[in-house]
């Protein structure tokens, strides 16, 4: 079950995680002002401190050997920094959390006392696993790091008990997927730096050529992956129904129209000429795959569509001066699980006045979010009302 195997991660993350690195000199958060209320509950700072340190620790260890230690404040998208990113995010998942859990009665979920207990243990093993001074920086009181495990439980058991009634039957006229063998000529030929260059129209011709010969030939063999490994051309497969983007529409649509075993007339377009053979009308395994698309897809949009009322009718506040106390450019976080740690070398020493620090601490979830603590300026509260 999704839910459970999503408890279990992130449960025995929050016990293993020890935070090795914490780079940068920002100061502690006040744990017990509120960055947020929703509806009558109160997200605290150490909330979300903690939350989003959980999550930075992830996102900088695959990112920042990419990105640059300064990624934070690289732009996105127009005017929009990965730390601006990361932090609508981590907002956002914080007051799904508190939604979910001022709903739980409605569909009669609860922590059992195993999972209790086991929330507890998780907490406990973090908090000794870790310096004092870690869990400072990222607000890892043995309580704070509890409630948040307990809102990640929550989160899980509420989306399976809003999809339950979920229709997943799917017949296999609606998932069915189709199977093509295709050989691509290019028109276009690709440099060593990564740039195109597009071929003469003498070349392109040639190209075009080849192209009908190896249909021709493919249609006398019957099968254009066996004659395409003859002749030294590469063929490549593709399942695929009427709607896929996965090739150019060209294809899609040629490729559509054919019978099992059929060859289309060599097809142009833009990146080249492709001869195509339909090999199935129902791929079997793509087939199956795709009824586990349909199903997901409706289960994402049934728990959307509660969700979505549910915030709606729910009145919501970001006090912005407290969320920009925490800023991801302030606080380097890296993460390794205890095994990890015993293994490297004693990096438990710490900085304040240089921009380096070494801590004990640890992070890795599903969910996406990351945050640190600022230097920032204040700004006016504002309020969204759900």
């Amino acid at each position: 079950m999704r839910g459970l195997r999503k408890k279990a991660v992130a449960l025995a993350a929050a016990a293993a995680l020890v935070m090795t690195s914490l780079v940068g000199c920002a100061g502690s958060v006040d744990n017990s002002e509120v960055v947020a209320t929703v509806g009558e509950s109160e997200i605290t700072a150490g909330v979300a401190n903690f939350y989003i340190r959980f999550q930075q620790a992830s996102m900088e260890g695959y990112y920042m050997s990419y990105l640059g230690e300064d990624m934070w404040t690289q732009e996105v998208s127009d005017g929009v920094t990965y730390e601006d990113n990361m932090k609508d995010s981590v907002m956002e998942s914080l007051q799904q959390f508190y939604i979910l859990r001022d709903h739980m009665e409605e569909y009669n979920v609860s922590l059992t006392d195993e999972e209790k207990a086991s929330i507890e243990e998780a907490a406990k093993a973090f908090d000794e696993a870790n310096t004092d001074n870690a869990k400072k920086k990222v607000s890892g009181d043995k309580a704070i790091v509890q409630e948040v495990l307990e809102l990640m439980t929550i989160s899980e058991k509420m989306y399976d008990a809003m999809i339950a009634d979920v229709d997943t039957e799917v017949s296999d006229e609606e998932a069915a997927q189709k199977a093509m063998q295709y050989v691509l000529f290019a028109t276009s030929t690709t440099e060593e730096d990564g740039s195109t260059t597009e071929m003469s129209e003498e070349e392109i011709a040639t190209v075009k050529a080849n192209a009908e010969d190896c249909l021709a030939k493919a249609k006398e063999n019957g099968n254009l992956e066996a004659y395409a490994t003859e002749a030294g051309l590469e063929a490549k497969k593709q399942t695929f129904d009427a709607e896929s983007t996965s090739l150019a529409e060209e294809v899609i649509k040629a490729a559509d129209a054919l019978g099992e075993g059929e060859f289309a007339e060599v097809i142009e377009t833009d990146s080249g000429y492709y001869v195509v053979q339909l090999t199935s009308l129902l791929d079997r395994e793509a087939t199956d795959t795709k009824k586990e698309s349909i199903v997901k897809e409706r289960q994402n949009d049934k728990y959307q569509e509660i969700f979505d009322a549910w915030k709606e009718a729910t009145e919501i506040t970001v006090h912005e001066k407290v969320w920009k106390k925490i800023s991801l450019q302030g606080l380097g976080v890296t993460a390794k699980t205890v095994e990890e740690a015993d293994e490297s070398e004693d990096t438990t020493d710490v900085n304040e006045d240089t921009a380096s620090e070494t801590e004990d601490t640890a992070s890795e979830t599903e969910d996406t979010a990351s945050e640190t603590e600022d230097t920032a300026s204040e700004t006016e509260d504002t309020n969204a009302e759900k």
